[in-house]
Order: structure tokens, then C-alpha cells, then sequence
């Protein structure tokens, strides 16, 4: 019924709505994606995507305005598995214009990995990416630059990623200076102690380093 309604009505952007569905995926709710920029226009005009688990029975999403306003959240379980969400996010939510995706304490499974790998290459425009409590073969999605390959800023932080993997994704994706193609120039990192060894590497690439 929830979904009928949604359906028939355009609610503006300016306009808040809280509903929920108790122990239920709050996307099956939602209109249709062939709908959903017309009656529900705050879920596709987010610049900003932020996916992560807050507990261990739940993920959620949320989306932001260049502002940092938030757009939507939503709030979803954890039985659906992170494949699952990112696969009905991709199938809900038409996020087109999304340029900065963090994501946040996510499982590390290979088919988790794959999930996001895949969430990645549908967002060709992200210039800002940010990793926390994530397992380092999440951030080696990044070894293959045909995955955001406009990616000027990454962060990371609380994670075990392997430094020789992290300078090797200095490598691939700077850029030398002077030339009009995207590139990687910054590299934000913290809480991550066994990357402090390579610092002086990175920054030989031509990337500018902050780390605590």
C-alpha cells in the first residue's frame, strides 16, 4: 500500500518524510525506478552517497546535497547481506550525478567486495571517495583504474590495507603535471599506523599526503 501511494504522489525535495517498516527492506516501498524521479526527486539528485552498517543487524544509505544537506536515509537489514543492499540500491535509487561515495564498516566477503566493485563502476563521475573500517581488498578495488577513474581525493581510515598495495594505487592513478586528464592529487589517511612507512613514496608521486 506504502508503495501505491508513493507512486501517485510528487513530493518535492524540500519536503521530509519518516516511515519505516519494522525488520523489512524499506526499498521495496519505494516507487519504481522508472517513477522515482518524478514523485520522489530528493532520491535521485543526491551529489553524495554514504553506505555503511551502523550495528550488526542493520546497513544503512544516505544520500547528500553538495551542501552536505542530507537528501534521504534509509535504513535496512542486515539478512539481505551487503550484495543484496548494493544490488537493490542500484535497482531503486537512480543516482546519477553522485560525485563522493563513503563507505563505512562494511563486510569483507568476496562477494562484498564484488558488490561494491560494482557500485563503483556505476558512478563514473566520483572525484571523492572515503574508506572507514574497511578491509584493505575493498580499497585494492582501486588497483583497476577503469573504476572512477575521475578520482581526485581519496581517505582512509581504520584500515588494514597493505602499503605496498597503497603506493601502488599512488602509481596508477596520479598524473603528470600540466596535463588536462583527472588524476589523483590527494590522500587523506588515519588511524592506519602501518602506512606511515610509505609516506615519503606517495608523496614522490606527486600526491599530496595528510596523515594522523
Amino acid at each position: 500500500m506504502t508503495r501505491y501511494i508513493l507512486s501517485r504522489l510528487v513530493i518535492p525535495p524540500s519536503a521530509r518524510m519518516d516511515f519505516g517498516r519494522h525488520n523489512s527492506n524499506m526499498l521495496a516501498i519505494l516507487p519504481s525506478h522508472d517513477h522515482i524521479q518524478t514523485n520522489l526527486p530528493a532520491l535521485s539528485s543526491a551529489v553524495a552517497l554514504l553506505v555503511g552498517s551502523m550495528d550488526p543487524i542493520r546497513y544503512y544509505a544516505c544520500g547528500y546535497t553538495c551542501e552536505q544537506e542530507r537528501l534521504f536515509e534509509l535504513q535496512l537489514p542486515w539478512r539481505l547481506g551487503l550484495p543484496g543492499i548494493l544490488a537493490d540500491l542500484r535497482a531503486a535509487l537512480p543516482t546519477p550525478s553522485v560525485e563522493s561515495i563513503s563507505l563505512c564498516h562494511l563486510t569483507d566477503t568476496p562477494a562484498g567486495v564484488t558488490a561494491v566493485a560494482d557500485l563503483l563502476a556505476r558512478h563514473p563521475l566520483v572525484t571523492q571517495l572515503e574508506y572507514k573500517g574497511c578491509s584493505g581488498s575493498m580499497i585494492q578495488i582501486l588497483l583497476d583504474t577503469s573504476v572512477c577513474p575521475r578520482l581526485e581525493s581519496l581517505r582512509i581510515s581504520k584500515s588494514p590495507l597493505n602499503p605496498d598495495a597503497l603506493v601502488d594505487i599512488a602509481r596508477l592513478r596520479t598524473r603528470p603535471k600540466g596535463l588536462a586528464t583527472h588524476g589523483l592529487t590527494r590522500l587523506m589517511m588515519k588511524e592506519c599506523p602501518q602506512l606511515e612507512p610509505v609516506l615519503s613514496a606517495l608523496r614522490g608521486h606527486g600526491v599530496d599526503v595528510e596523515y594522523e
